[in-house]
């Protein structure tokens, strides 16, 4: 589709789609997409749309303000954007970028993550052609006679899956390897959370913020999960009592496990000891 906004340069295209019911309802689904080539004349600025945006710069750059904050994406960089909120991009020089406005799936919660996690709304992935890869695959689904939407959205998810799975630049992928190791090997026991700080030498607030944001949640949920973890495969593979486990699994008192586990689980220890699989 021939384009006629100020500052966008042959050969750019702009394609819709029209989401089947299902897709609204269960599938990750772009609403339009495209491939621009701008100049500096090219600006776009609204107070409101109600979906989401991904950009992927291929070259130059582009300037970026979304709630009263400023940024500028440039090569291989991702942008990701809440479009319910007052935003503007533009360039100021010849710059390519594919981009995909898309909604479903919860997408709000997935873009929330992914803000959280990196204290922005321009990301720097590791691998940046494997974005462009699934871009390109999807731009091929959405131009095909038959459209598969299930594919369609599985493009969508395996970008956003890696947007969120790799680790931040400078902050070493094996920075808490030593805690979880020491949860693993221990969480039958009393664990401190000063504990876990001193083993990576961080202050807390830090030390908190940052184990969320590379594993996705605070130190003691993991510690939680891990011992429910353990809990479940005692119920299941031994004959333990439940006052056992509890002490086993690392928990203070029975009463305490069962809170845990029943607010997990939404049944009690017994009821999942009961389970056939």
């Amino acid at each position: 589709m021939k384009i006629v906004d100020a500052g966008v340069l042959a050969p750019s295209f702009i394609d819709f789609t029209i989401p089947s019911s299902f897709a609204r309802e269960t599938l990750y689904y772009p609403i339009e997409y495209g491939q621009f080539f701008c100049d500096k004349n090219y600006l776009v600025e609204r107070n409101y749309l109600d979906q989401f945006l991904l950009i992927f710069i291929r070259s130059g750059s582009l300037n970026i303000r979304i709630d009263g904050r400023e940024g500028k994406a440039e090569k291989n960089q991702v942008v990701l954007m809440d479009c319910r909120t007052p935003h503007a991009y533009w360039c100021t020089e010849e710059t390519e970028f594919l981009w995909f406005h898309f909604d479903g799936c919860n997408a709000a919660g997935y873009t929330k993550f992914l803000w959280d996690k990196y204290g922005a709304f321009i990301i720097e992935p590791e691998e940046p052609e494997r974005i462009s890869k699934y871009l390109e695959r999807m731009f091929l689904y959405l131009q095909a006679d038959n459209i598969n939407e299930h594919m369609i959205s599985l493009q969508i998810s395996k970008i956003l899956a890696w947007l969120a799975s790799f680790e931040d630049a400078g902050m070493g992928s094996n920075m808490f390897e030593p805690v979880i190791r020491h949860i693993k090997e221990h969480f039958d026991e009393e664990i401190r959370l000063d504990d876990l700080m001193e083993i990576c030498g961080l202050s807390k607030s830090y030390f908190i913020r940052e184990f969320k944001k590379q594993v996705g949640s605070t130190p003691h949920e993991y510690l939680l999960a891990y011992r429910l973890r353990q809990a479940k495969q005692l119920l299941q593979t031994s004959g333990h009592s439940i006052e056992d486990i509890a002490s086993e699994c690392g928990f203070n008192s029975t009463s305490h496990f069962a809170r845990a586990f029943k607010k997990e689980n939404q049944m009690t220890p017994t009821d999942f000891r009961n389970i056939r699989f």
